[in-house]
């Protein structure tokens, strides 16, 4: 399998407004970073069908907090929830989704999943309670944005989702770079 075509070619992260490519806290793991492999993998398919059902915690919690996500440079997919920094220490708490003129809380971010190294594509799987299904979109300002990440690069990770029994529609957002 040629990983350039299926997920895009790997590269560092892209840098922010301010010029970096990621903070000191995201160099070390989220707690709650795991790889689409094994128990993690029916784990996580277990709390998305949950959540689908309208299990009311499940779903307290994915209208909440957001699952990041990326494809590494050896092809495997990472996720954990977008936690919440404090001090300069990811503290294993899911950032809280706020209202656009409410406080600004640091996150841990796409290069926490990596340890700020190269990757393919990255972005959100987040809960549509209007609709009761799953986005994946391509939403990660450091790996889902560059101009040789395509539609197809996202379908490829909602395949490979999809094998393990989690159902996604993908959304693909445009580079803005």
């Amino acid at each position: 399998m040629n990983l350039d075509e299926v997920y895009g070619p790997s590269i560092g992260p892209l840098p922010r407004d301010d010029g970096s490519t990621h903070d000191d806290w995201e160099k070390a793991p989220p707690v709650s970073h795991s790889s689409l492999a094994g128990l993690a993998a029916q784990q996580l398919a277990t709390y998305i069908r949950n959540v689908e059902q309208r299990w009311k915690v499940g779903e307290t919690l994915a209208g909440g907090s957001t699952i990041i996500w990326l494809v590494d440079e050896n092809g495997l997919l990472w996720f954990a929830i977008e936690e919440l920094v404090v001090d300069g220490v990811g503290i294993g708490v899911p950032k809280p989704e706020l209202p656009v003129n409410g406080p600004k809380f640091a996150k841990v971010g796409h290069p926490a999943l990596v340890g700020g190294r190269a990757a393919r594509i990255g972005g959100e799987l987040v809960f549509d309670s209007d609709l009761g299904t799953w986005e994946l979109n391509n939403a990660s300002g450091r790996y889902g944005f560059d101009a040789s990440r395509s539609p197809f690069h996202l379908i490829n990770v909602a395949r490979d989702l999809k094998e393990v029994g989690i159902i996604v529609s993908p959304k693909y957002i445009r580079p803005r770079r």
